[in-house]
């Protein structure tokens, strides 16, 4: 038998010390009545990457779900998908955006949104 050994000591030690905060983050983003979302806008189905807080709370929908209309474009109210890819253009060209929406959220409910976004 051949192996490697290494003192991961120092490793655990920071674990443990992220611990308390990490919780802490984690219950701020649950009782928070906002989310934060990550999404490339370029690919055919808009489904975020990245999802903290209250999505589905918001939305009543799972990323699963929103993938399964189609992507966020099939989940924006269908009076509004114009205004929305006119702010997607404002964003393409690297400018900071706010704008408010509908949505139809999984309980077929319609909902506005204020989304605030920049490109990354």
């Amino acid at each position: 038998m051949a192996g490697t050994v290494m003192d991961i000591t120092a490793r655990r030690q920071t674990e443990a010390a992220l611990r308390p905060s990490e919780e802490r983050y984690r219950n701020f983003s649950e009782l928070a009545t906002a989310y934060v979302y990550e999404v490339d806008v370029t690919e055919p189905c808009w489904v975020p990457s990245v999802v903290m807080g209250a999505f589905e709370r918001t939305t009543k929908l799972t990323l699963d779900g929103v993938r399964a209309r189609g992507g966020w474009q099939h989940v924006i109210h269908p009076d509004d998908r114009d205004a929305v890819l006119a702010v997607l253009r404002r964003l393409h060209a690297g400018q900071r955006v706010v704008t408010e929406y509908r949505i139809v959220d999984g309980e077929g409910e319609t909902r506005w949104l204020r989304d605030s976004a920049r490109p990354v």
